[in-house]
């Protein structure tokens, strides 16, 4: 009668524990998928009619100095980025999509970077962006990569360029989900 109870027991304990490990892995996967970051302008590298672009949107100081930390980087208001990750349903692919706001301004450029890793089957790659001659303070791009089954992770990297004169620096920007 001793065995029959310890072995109940134990099948109990086991079951237990499968349906917590379930139930977290399904909220694991129910996690919100877009992870929006910021973009700074680096003051001390502006000259001229950026310098003055930026001044005049009250970016970076006329007087006193760089704003913002002892590295010269001025964290003032010059947009946003957003980078959103996220499983085909029943697929291997993984949409990987980008959006940068400025706040400063027309977006005239864009320059960055979606670097992706899966750590289920060690793949990883770069998916590049660009765009000349936009017109919008908002950038959207929408890309479809063949990651495969597993965790996803990636990370946004780049500058835009906003009215023809002055950078804004996308802090890297991360998000993740689980493919398949």
């Amino acid at each position: 009668m001793l065995k029959k109870n310890a072995l109940f027991k134990s099948v109990t304990f086991v079951l237990v524990m499968i349906l917590l490990l379930a139930s977290a892995i399904s909220s694991i996967q129910a996690q919100d998928e877009t992870v929006t970051g910021s973009m700074v302008v680096d003051c001390s590298t502006l000259s001229g009619d950026a310098l003055q672009y930026a001044q005049d949107n009250d970016v970076c100081p006329r007087f006193g100095g760089v704003r913002g930390s002892s590295t010269g980087t001025s964290y003032g208001n010059c947009g946003s980025a957003s980078l959103t990750v996220r499983g085909v349903p029943a697929g291997l692919d993984t949409e990987m999509n980008v959006m940068l706001v400025s706040t400063r301004g027309t977006i005239t450029s864009a320059v960055y970077s979606v670097s992706w890793y899966n750590a289920n089957n060690q793949k990883a790659n770069i998916v590049p962006g660009v765009t000349w001659n936009h017109s919008s303070n908002v950038y959207r791009s929408f890309n479809l990569v063949n990651t495969g089954n597993g965790f996803v992770s990636a990370e946004l990297a780049g500058s835009i360029i906003v009215g023809y004169v002055m950078r804004c620096t996308i802090i890297p920007t991360s998000a993740s989900d689980v493919v398949g």
